[in-house]
C-alpha cells in the first residue's frame, strides 16, 4: 500500500498528521487495504449507496 501522492515521492499531508498522532512511522509499502479500491472489486456487489438504494 502507498501513502504517497500519485507521481510523487511526497506523502499526503493527512497521512503524515495521522501517523504522527499515533507516534508511528508511515507503513509505506506494507500490506494494507484501500477502501476506495476495494469498492471497485468485481467480487463485491454494492447494494446501498448512501441516500439511494441501488437496484
Amino acid at each position: 500500500m502507498t501513502y504517497k501522492q500519485p507521481g510523487s515521492e511526497a506523502f499526503f499531508p493527512a497521512w503524515i498528521d495521522y501517523y504522527a498522532q499515533l507516534h508511528s512511522a508511515i507503513p509505506e509499502g506494507k500490506m494494507g487495504l484501500n477502501p476506495g479500491l476495494i469498492s471497485r472489486s468485481s467480487k463485491i456487489k454494492i447494494i446501498y449507496q448512501y441516500g439511494t438504494w441501488l437496484q
